[in-house]
């Protein structure tokens, strides 16, 4: 490998966690693999993406897949496993039915499929200085390449890409990318779209609901979720330059194709899907904060849901660890363990939907217990299968279909372990239990 090359191998790899990227093929180099996807290199590196579809939307991981040099987005689902039921002892009418989900990739099927085009030119983009890669582009009914630059040695190796090059005018960073992911082109498109940051989202106003029209509603991610950027769910207000670009977001747009011959309609079933991904301190569990992470739950007749479990970190908080003193009576292990509660069972939990479902939508909060410490403490409860759980207040939230009449009802969360956890709801005398989502185990090929 030539030493220049190790560079751009660092630059590719940074970029792909979970897959170790041994040659750049199908390119000659990892330069020209690198420049290949530029600018999309954001999907595999954050891995992490759910959207805004309908009421219950989608999570997706991406990754690299050196196989083909393709970056690639496919459908996290779940199902639950031949459930477990048995009467609770302290009341044989609530009946506990235990949750074995199983996580998969639904790999039948992209969402998204960036292809890797190793034809490229050595024209600058006017923005950069990098050469860009020849990427399939579509912008305002024209098809054309990536690169706004000719290239003098295209005749013979890149002609039909050259014949369809754009004017110097269009702008790529807005420009249509067309994915065949669904195996027929000719009647259904699907596009990816680079999205454009919001400056100052906060001039959109607060959501109340993510899926209504009310002000600040045309945000995503909604504001529930913490992001540092946001962009907008509808089709105006693309990106006209690379800062502009957000690496925190894309759109796809989709749709059917009419016959050639009917170009002056209007394409059949447009719809543009928004995607936003998460911090990765936002999931990602700490000595502070255990139950910080992706998880599934189970949501009865609803199926499986998937759920980000936050746990924000108050700057105002001058807990101290270290002041907590072992006492004289305690062993060694019991002031472990009582050090160890009083650091985690403290400040708020909210469990936010990723993924919902007809009554309570994505974007949603699911369950909040306001306190894990002395305030929300309710007990410990030793029953199967909770074996001496922590139990605190919390509140559940409902609706009827369509989000209609939102309310909350008393709840009590059981805090079994930092990777399962369940909420009881006093009310219906029910279970639901929940389980922490290892994504990394999904980014490999």
């Amino acid at each position: 490998m030539a030493t220049g090359d190790i560079f751009w191998r660092k630059l590719v790899q940074d970029n792909v966690p979970g897959v170790t990227v041994k040659d750049p093929y199908p390119c000659a180099s990892f330069r020209e693999l690198y420049i290949a996807h530029e600018l999309r290199w954001f999907l595999p590196k954050y891995k992490i993406w759910f959207c805004n579809h309908e009421l219950t939307g989608k999570l997706l991981v991406a990754r690299y897949d050196p196989r083909t040099g393709n970056i690639e987005a496919y459908q996290l689902v779940a199902v639950s496993g031949p459930p477990t039921i048995y009467p609770w002892p302290d009341d044989e009418d609530i009946l506990v039915q235990q949750f074995n989900p199983k996580v998969k990739l639904h790999l039948d099927r992209p969402i998204v499929r960036l292809p890797v085009h190793h034809r490229w030119s050595e024209g600058h983009d006017g923005h950069s200085g990098l050469s860009i890669a020849r990427i399939p582009l579509h912008n305002e009914g024209n098809w054309y390449a990536g690169s706004i630059e000719d290239d003098e040695d295209a005749e013979g190796r890149d002609r039909e890409s050259r014949d369809i090059l754009p004017p110097p005018t269009a702008n790529r960073f807005s420009a249509k990318m067309p994915m065949n992911v669904a195996g027929f082109q000719d009647t259904v498109y699907t596009n990816f779209l680079f999205a454009r940051r919001i400056a100052d989202p906060r001039l959109g106003g607060r959501t109340r609901f993510p899926f209504s029209e009310e002000p600040g509603a045309g945000l995503w991610p909604p504001w529930n979720i913490p992001a540092r950027q946001r962009v907008s769910i509808h089709h105006r207000g693309r990106p006209a330059s690379r800062a502009e670009v957000s690496d925190q977001a894309f759109h796809i747009d989709m749709g059917i194709n009419y016959p050639v011959w009917d170009l002056n309609l209007q394409p059949l079933g447009d719809q543009l899907i928004t995607y936003a991904t998460l911090d990765p301190e936002l999931y990602t569990p700490t000595e502070r904060f255990p139950y910080r992470g992706i998880w599934v739950g189970d949501y009865s007749a609803h199926g499986c849901e998937f759920l980000l479990i936050h746990q924000e970190d108050n700057p105002n908080d001058d807990f101290d660890p270290d002041a907590i003193i072992k006492h004289d009576d305690e062993t060694a292990e019991e002031f472990a363990k009582r050090k160890w509660e009083k650091t985690v069972y403290r400040g708020r939990l909210e469990a936010i939907k990723l993924t919902g479902d007809p009554n309570v939508p994505r974007g949603e909060h699911s369950f909040i217990a306001d306190d894990l410490g002395e305030d929300g403490y309710v007990g410990v409860i030793d029953e199967e299968p909770f074996n001496g759980a922590r139990v605190v207040s919390s509140r559940g939230h409902i609706a009827e279909h369509g989000f209609v009449r939102d309310n909350w009802l008393t709840a009590q969360l059981i805090l079994i372990s930092p990777n399962r956890i369940a909420q009881h709801w006093l009310e219906w005398g029910h279970f639901s239990f929940y389980e922490r989502v290892d994504i990394d185990k999904f980014t490999g090929i």
